[in-house]
């Protein structure tokens, strides 16, 4: 799972520590594929934005928005 979630962010362009211990996190916690999962457009959306140049904003942007789901799902 590991190695697969390593090559999957590659092509992100996610290759430091930081940025893999976010996308990791979220395979395992939203499944394999949650990139692609219409259950998580927002992750999607933001791992595929080109106007977020640079790996470190990607991942920020792919953190914030998950906290961002999570706070939303723990007030429903």
């Amino acid at each position: 799972m590991i190695a697969y979630g390593l090559d999957r962010a590659e092509r992100y362009a996610i290759e430091g520590s930081r940025g893999l211990t976010v996308y990791l996190t979220l395979m395992f916690l939203l499944g394999a594929g949650f990139d692609q999962d219409p259950l998580y457009p927002w992750a999607g959306r933001v791992l595929r934005n080109e106007s977020t140049f640079g790996e470190s904003a990607r991942v920020a942007a792919l953190h914030q928005a998950a906290i961002a789901y999570v706070a939303d799902v723990l007030t429903e």
